[in-house]
């Protein structure tokens, strides 16, 4: 569950509640999986996003290293994104879909302040970064030399205006150059990705009905199923 591109996943304490009332009722009948799949569910819906099904029959892994878990970096270059999205059978339109998770939520400066002070030999800040943007994040993220680290490291900044909820707000920032991620605002400058990110910035009921399907799809990626596995008593650790 921990990943250096994501941070970890945070709440776990609310799956051990989940899985330790579940075991109280149903021993080893429901999975770690299924329990992260229905809470995603339920995520997305109390976010704003439609209520929707999601499949169950998911059996948990025996195995769990950090190593197996790869996400893309902010810094990582389009064609290794379309890649990683591509060999787990989602296309690049689903990708940019997806990538609109980023709607919600906050990012730590440590992620992006080096597209204010550092972006490459002899360009300090990224020229796509919107200026006027550019001089907000600079107010709320100084540069990591000029605060204690703790403090730098402790610091974020929401990814949009409504942090709370899910939305298309997200594509219209990359329109305007005000993405926080580096990633992020190649998805609208890259001619793979733009023209999608263009319609989903003024289309907000079509990403959302998008959003839902793209989110079944992936749960379905590499699933365990009938007797793979196993239906773990404790979600941090293996039977």
């Amino acid at each position: 569950m921990q990943s250096p591109a994501s941070g970890g996943i945070r709440g776990i304490e609310v799956i051990d509640e989940i899985k330790a009332r579940l075991e109280q009722e149903c021993p080893e009948t429901v999975s770690c999986a299924d329990i992260l799949a229905f809470a995603t569910r339920e995520a997305v819906a109390l976010s704003g996003l439609p209520h929707h099904q999601v499949p169950a029959g998911r059996r948990d892994s025996r195995t769990s290293r950090a190593s197996d878990v790869f996400l893309p970096s902010p810094a990582t270059p389009m064609d290794e994104i379309i890649d990683f999205f591509s060999r787990r059978n989602l296309t690049p339109e689903e990708m940019v879909v997806l990538f609109g998770a980023h709607s919600i939520g906050a990012v730590h400066c440590s992620f992006f302040d080096y597209r204010l002070y550092n972006f490459a030999p002899g360009v300090p800040q990224d020229p796509s970064l919107n200026p006027v943007f550019a001089a907000e994040l600079a107010q709320q993220c100084p540069a990591p030399n000029t605060l204690p680290a703790e403090e730098v490291e402790n610091r974020v900044v929401d990814f949009d205006a409504t942090p709370l909820v899910l939305d298309n707000h997200y594509y219209t920032n990359l329109m305007q150059g005000r993405a926080l991620m580096q990633s992020d605002q190649a998805l609208a400058t890259d001619p793979r990705t733009g023209f999608e990110v263009a319609k989903l910035a003024i289309r907000s009921d079509s990403w959302a009905r998008q959003f839902v399907r793209a989110i079944i799809k992936m749960g379905r990626i590499n699933v365990l199923t009938g007797d793979a596995g196993e239906i773990r008593k404790n979600c941090r650790n293996f039977n």
